[in-house]
């Protein structure tokens, strides 16, 4: 079994486990930080959407929503927890590690959603050097040049509540410095404790906000 491979199977047993009952219903800090970034509600994606916790947010705040994840299982979850509350909201699959699929869903969101947010919470550090390319073509190509990349990403090992799985701790400088070689704009970059706290876990996270124009 390779990389990638072991990544989705730890993904596809937590979300389709008792891991995922862990996950708060209600919604980040880093959603609402980003709803307040915005004039108001429009087309949202939210990639490594995991239980739609946020997605679904959004959704009730009038947001039009597509997730994203890797696990089938998350997607499965975060579907029944829409109809469950009547959101309205979508969720599918999508293997940031498959050039072609990123490249036919990046195309579809531009015309079928037109996203003006492309959200990324506890994502970037769980991807490696490939996924994240194809997370920055995503933005940049779904979003047609007109709209915002938010990420929130730890940055350092610290403690946490989920049990250990993959992570690759990537600086926030490289991470812009790739933003920036896709044709991006760093608009806002900051690194802090405080911002992510849960539990007794309260991680070192960068949020960083980019455009492209």
């Amino acid at each position: 079994m390779d990389d990638q491979q072991e990544h989705l199977a730890y993904w596809e047993s937590f979300y389709s486990g008792e891991g995922s009952q862990k996950v708060p219903d209600e919604p980040s800090a880093f959603a609402r930080w980003v709803a307040g970034r915005e004039a108001a509600p429009g087309p949202v994606v939210d990639v490594g959407t995991g239980t739609g916790r946020d997605a679904l947010w959004f959704g009730r705040e009038g947001y039009r929503v597509v997730g994203l994840d890797f696990a089938e299982s998350a997607v499965r979850l975060a579907t029944l927890h829409a109809e469950q509350q009547e959101v309205h909201a979508r969720f599918q699959r999508l293997d940031l590690y498959h050039d072609d699929e990123v490249a036919e869903l990046s195309a579809k969101l531009a015309t079928e959603l037109a996203p003006r947010v492309v959200y990324a919470r506890f994502f970037v550090h769980a991807l490696e050097d490939d996924g994240r390319r194809n997370l920055w073509q995503l933005a940049r190509e779904s979003m047609g040049g007109a709209g915002r990349l938010y990420l929130e990403f730890r940055v350092a090992r610290t403690e946490h509540e989920f049990g250990e799985h993959y992570r690759r701790f990537v600086a926030p400088e490289v991470v812009a410095a790739e933003i920036e070689d896709h044709g991006g704009t760093v608009e806002h970059r900051e690194v802090a404790t405080g911002l992510a706290v849960y539990k007794h876990a309260d991680p070192l996270v960068c949020r960083l906000v980019a455009s492209w124009a």
